[in-house]
């Protein structure tokens, strides 16, 4: 059986339907949107034009019902995302301050690892990144007493006949203790660094190309950049 009206066509046969033509909405939204018969949500009894009408209704019912669900998931997402970053910051403030701690307690000495803080300034919780799916997944330095997911940039590692401590230090003099960093977690995405001062910021891989660090949490009225680095330190390449 075969349909027909001025503005376009309806073809009915073996269960499928096809409808095209001059109707000038429904071609431009689906242009020969092949449909099956029983999956049409309409009575036999209406008009083609009524069923076709009660079709496209449908359809972009579920279309503003998918776009919804996908934006509810992308807002959780980043919702999610944002609870991470907090509590890695958080994490990353309790470190400076424990390290702050030792270093007080030790004739102004830093430990040679983060690992050296727990228990008696940390727990070892404080050292795992929410975002760590590995827990305890540090990419550059892994500390060898304890699981941790940041990376101590002023560890007591060896970099062939020098350390990266005194490198770090060549850089703190050329970068100032507001940009320098001292602890980085690099699990989101972009690096969350914890300044030598206390101050938690996002950069790139490489801190010392971006033209500006943004402060995390971010100031409400607009982001702040430090002082622009002197120069680059010779030293090996690194995060």
């Amino acid at each position: 059986m075969r349909v027909e009206w001025r503005a376009g066509a309806v073809a009915v046969g073996n269960g499928e339907c096809r409808f095209a033509g001059g109707w000038d909405e429904t071609v431009r939204l689906w242009p020969a949107y092949p449909w099956k018969a029983s999956d049409y949500p309409g009575d036999a009894s209406l008009s083609p034009e009524a069923r076709v009408d009660l079709y496209r209704s449908n359809r972009l019912a579920e279309r503003r019902n998918r776009a919804r669900v996908a934006e509810e998931a992308q807002a959780r997402l980043r919702a999610r995302e944002t609870e991470q970053l907090d509590r890695c910051a958080g994490n990353l403030r309790a470190i400076h301050t424990a390290l702050m701690s030792s270093r007080a307690a030790h004739n102004d000495a830093l430990p040679d690892w983060l690992s050296q803080l727990v228990p008696d300034y940390l727990s070892t919780a404080t050292l795992l990144c929410p975002r760590d799916s590995e827990h305890g997944l540090s990419l550059y330095y892994p500390d060898p007493g304890t699981s941790t997911s940041y990376s101590f940039e002023f560890c007591g590692s060896v970099w062939g006949t020098g350390s990266i401590r005194a490198w770090k230090e060549s850089q703190r003099k050329d970068y100032g203790d507001d940009v320098i960093p001292l602890v980085r977690c690099h699990h989101h995405g972009k690096r969350l660094n914890l300044s030598y001062s206390g101050r938690v910021y996002i950069s790139n891989l490489r801190w010392e190309d971006a033209p500006v660090h943004l402060e995390y949490p971010p100031p409400s009225d607009s982001a702040t950049s430090p002082p622009a680095a002197a120069r680059e330190s010779a030293g090996p390449p690194g995060p």
